[in-house]
């Protein structure tokens, strides 16, 4: 999966790198695909997951322009117009054809693609302000239950992205096929099986899924649940802060608390301060606590 990525991430350089092999590239998509929306590659970006999303979605957009540039590029083609390329921009392109024509990158990269998409929305609305994040942690639920079930159902489920991905792959010649299996594996485990299907659903795509769980379960556990419901104590949210929420709060850090007792009375107080001022009046950052 670190090599798709790094493949995605090594072709949008190539072209943001070097403005002379982006305007062959601009030129390519409007002869290619001339309905395409977007013109550059964007480069997989470690800390922005929606930005990582996005470039993966326009990777694939772009993708039979990226091939034809490529192949345009390795062959000196003159089918886009009189171009002349250096030899390491030529050495480049050829070894990116080859990549981009594996059926192990093809696979990786739509069922990759396919599983990050699901988490768009929510990155986004994680991203929005204090009470977006909010109604986005009652949403985190229902994405961790989503993926459990393509867990639990992930034979059939991929039975169907795989038709895609085969027809995907057919446009690009390219067979759908699993690596080959020595007797000793080093760097990586292999599961046998027996069909290319079978191989990639359970040596990529439960890999995955079960790294995916892993990190919501990490990132949005009972615990830190129950912190982010600290973000009601800002006065432009307060309203919306049950007394269970509060109860939860107070369990969590009552050895902290000097009188975890009163919590609930303290809060209540807080919220009845706010409550003769406009809503859009209402500080919303917590510093005046």
């Amino acid at each position: 999966m670190r090599n798709a990525s790094g493949v995605v991430s090594e072709i949008a350089q190539y072209f943001d790198y070097s403005p002379k092999r982006q305007r062959f590239f601009e030129h390519v998509i409007e002869s290619v695909s001339p309905a395409a929306k977007k013109s550059k590659l964007k480069d997989l970006c470690r800390t922005h997951w929606v930005e990582r999303i996005d470039s993966y979605l326009v990777f694939y957009d772009l993708y039979p322009a990226i091939v034809k540039a490529m192949e345009s590029i390795s062959e000196c083609s003159s089918e886009y117009g009189e171009w002349s390329w250096d030899s390491k921009s030529i050495t480049k392109a050829n070894g990116y054809i080859h990549q981009l024509a594996s059926s192990e990158f093809i696979v990786t990269f739509l069922t990759t693609m396919r599983i990050l998409s699901s988490l768009r929305c929510l990155t986004i609305n994680l991203q929005k302000k204090v009470n977006d994040i909010l109604a986005a942690y009652d949403h985190v639920s229902d994405v961790q239950m989503e993926f459990e079930l393509l867990r639990v159902n992930c034979e059939e489920e991929f039975h169907s992205w795989f038709a895609e991905i085969k027809e995907f792959a057919e446009k690009q010649n390219t067979p759908i096929r699993a690596p080959r299996i020595v007797s000793r594996q080093v760097h990586r485990d292999n599961i046998p099986a027996d069909t290319p299907e079978a191989y990639y659903r359970r040596n990529l795509l439960l890999p995955f899924l079960d790294h995916i769980c892993s990190e919501m379960q990490a990132r949005f556990g009972p615990i830190h649940q129950t912190k982010i419901k600290l973000l009601g104590l800002i006065p432009s949210l307060a309203e919306k802060c049950s007394s269970e929420s509060v109860k939860q709060v107070g369990e969590l850090y009552k050895d902290d608390l000097p009188s975890p007792h009163l919590l609930s009375t303290e809060f209540s107080r807080w919220k009845m301060k706010f409550q003769s001022v406009p809503s859009h009046k209402r500080p919303s950052i917590i510093a005046m606590l």
